[in-house]
């Protein structure tokens, strides 16, 4: 299961990250922490490149380049088939995300 928090600066995303995370031992991961990633831990891949390229420039990456980056980040040969991760801190795009129902 992955749960995406995203809202505007100062409104709580990370508080209510761990509070999942603590709740159902979840991994949290950032924006920043897979762009980091990607660049530190895959720098020969073609997605590290773009990222320099664009970084060095001043731009923003896109959404999709940062959606890329948070699937690498959380890769783990114990949770592939889990998909185990809380991915917070940035927006997704309308077409990438869903309505999860509530279980009462």
């Amino acid at each position: 299961m992955r749960i995406a928090v995203s809202g505007p600066p100062k409104c709580g995303k990370t508080i209510l990250a761990k509070r999942i995370q603590r709740e159902y031992g979840m991994k949290i991961v950032s924006r920043g922490q897979a762009i980091r990633f990607v660049l530190t831990i895959l720098p020969l891949s073609n997605l590290a490149t773009n990222l320099e390229t664009i970084l060095r420039r001043g731009w923003e990456p896109t959404d999709e380049m940062v959606v890329r980056c948070v699937e690498a980040a959380t890769i783990d040969p114990w949770g592939v088939t889990q998909g185990n991760s809380n991915i917070f801190g940035f927006h997704l795009l309308q077409k990438n995300s869903c309505s999860v129902p509530n279980k009462r």
